[in-house]
C-alpha cells in the first residue's frame, strides 16, 4: 500500500473523505491540508527521512502527520487564512512589503499550527501523543521562520521579473518609456535571463 493510500485510509477511521495526493510544489513542507481545494498533500520526497528523524515507522509518522492536518481541516477559519496569507505574498511580489506586515503575517502562521495541533491531538492514538507533541512543536518553531524563508524567496522572484522586464526593454531599445512587455519577449528574456 502507497503512503498517499495508507493517509487516506487513516482518514476515512474518522469518517473524513478527502484525497490525498502527492505534493508537486515541494517547498512546503512535508504535508498540508489544501483548503482551497479540499484535499491533503504529501510530499512524497521527504516523507521517509522525516520519519527517520523523529525515530518512527513510516506507518506511525504517517498517522501522527494526519492528526495534524487534520487540525488544519477542523480550524473554522483556515480559509480567511490562506487568502490572507496569499494577499500577503501577492503583496511582497508588487514590493508592498513592511516588517510589520511580515510580523503581524507570521503571528497568523504560528496560531494556525496551534489550532491544528490542538484539534489533531484527539485523533492520536494514544501510544503516539509523544511523538506527535514533538512533531508539532518542531513545526512550531519552523513554522516561525516560514514566513520570513517565503518574503525572501518572493522578493527575490519580483526583482528577477523587474530584471526580465528591464532587459525587455533594453533589447527594444527603449528604455524609459512605459510599454506593455510582449508575452513573448518575457518569456524569450527569461529564458536568456536562466543563461546568464
Amino acid at each position: 500500500m502507497s503512503v498517499l493510500e495508507k493517509a487516506e485510509n487513516f482518514l476515512r477511521n474518522f469518517g473524513i473523505d478527502i484525497p490525498v495526493v502527492e505534493m508537486t510544489q515541494i517547498d512546503l513542507g512535508v504535508a498540508r491540508y489544501d483548503c482551497l481545494n479540499n484535499k491533503f498533500e504529501i510530499n512524497l520526497h521527504i516523507i521517509e527521512f522525516e520519519a527517520e528523524k523523529m525515530e518512527m515507522s513510516l506507518n506511525d509518522y504517517i498517522k501522527i502527520l494526519m492528526c495534524h492536518e487534520i487540525g488544519h481541516y477542523l480550524d473554522n477559519n483556515v480559509v480567511d487564512r490562506t487568502n490572507m496569507y496569499l494577499q500577503f505574498l501577492e503583496d511582497v511580489k508588487k514590493g508592498n512589503h513592511s516588517y510589520q506586515a511580515e510580523y503581524d503575517m507570521s503571528q497568523v502562521i504560528c496560531d494556525s499550527e496551534i489550532i491544528a495541533w490542538e484539534n489533531g491531538r484527539k485523533f492520536v492514538p494514544e501510544e503516539l501523543l509523544e511523538k506527535y507533541e514533538e512533531m508539532n512543536i518542531k513545526n512550531y518553531d519552523s513554522a516561525k521562520f516560514r514566513i520570513h524563508f517565503n518574503v525572501l524567496q518572493y522578493k527575490h522572484i519580483s526583482e528577477k521579473e523587474k530584471l526580465l522586464k528591464d532587459l525587455v526593454k533594453l533589447q527594444n531599445n527603449i528604455v524609459g518609456k512605459d510599454i506593455e512587455i510582449d508575452n513573448l519577449q518575457f518569456e524569450l528574456a527569461r529564458e536568456r535571463l536562466k543563461q546568464i
